[in-house]
């Protein structure tokens, strides 16, 4: 049971009840530096209905990833992601600003900084994104890597936004520290080089 006020939304009260499900399988060892294997994942989170709220609507994401060794220093890593936000029928879904999906940032597209410089944060009901990744262990815990991020973010944009990058990461007790510099691709164009800094891995 959650209440929000906040000005990003548009009601100024915002009262949700919801109740999700989580689905999780991996074939992984190690899952802050996965090498080999798979993990996927399922979220489902239903909004209101007979739970009641001002909110109206089933939020669902599945996840794919996998990991296979090219040799003992280099993994390749691919992850795709889907998500679907559905109503239902004879209700109000009153759907708010920050339940949308979005894209940009280090957890889909490193090429745009944040959801605000990708579309002016502005979401939707739908959302694919597909990331591949070469790692490349150089010394110890130090390594690089190739990357590559792919995204569609429903009617808002049907054409994939793509960016392309390089990294260096340093494995910590608690995962990769990583800076990513990560170029946009266009048809025509390829943009000056946004700097991400994250901890952990995005996949």
């Amino acid at each position: 049971l959650e209440f929000v006020e906040s000005n990003f939304n548009r009601e100024l009260f915002d009262e949700r009840r919801s109740v999700y499900f989580i689905l999780n399988r991996f074939s992984v060892k190690n899952l802050l530096t996965p090498k080999n294997g798979f993990i996927v994942g399922l979220k489902s989170e239903i909004f209101g209905v007979f739970l009641g709220g001002e909110q109206n609507y089933i939020k669902n994401e599945i996840e794919f990833k996998y990991y296979s060794s090219i040799t003992n220093n280099i993994v390749f890593a691919n992850r795709f992601k889907y998500g679907l936000i559905s109503e239902f029928v004879g209700y109000d879904s009153n759907l708010q600003n920050d339940n949308y999906f979005y894209l940009g940032g280090t957890s889909t597209l490193r090429g745009w900084l944040d959801p605000y410089e990708y579309n002016d944060y502005v979401g939707s009901n739908q959302r694919a994104v597909f990331n591949s990744e070469i790692r490349i262990n150089i010394y110890n815990n130090f390594g690089m890597s190739l990357f590559s991020d792919n995204g569609i973010l429903g009617s808002i944009n049907s054409n994939s936004s793509h960016n392309v990058g390089w990294g260096v990461y340093y494995i910590t007790p608690l995962g990769p520290a990583k800076v990513d510099i990560a170029y946009i691709v266009g048809s025509e164009y390829i943009s000056k080089p946004i700097v991400q800094f994250s901890l952990l891995n995005m996949f």
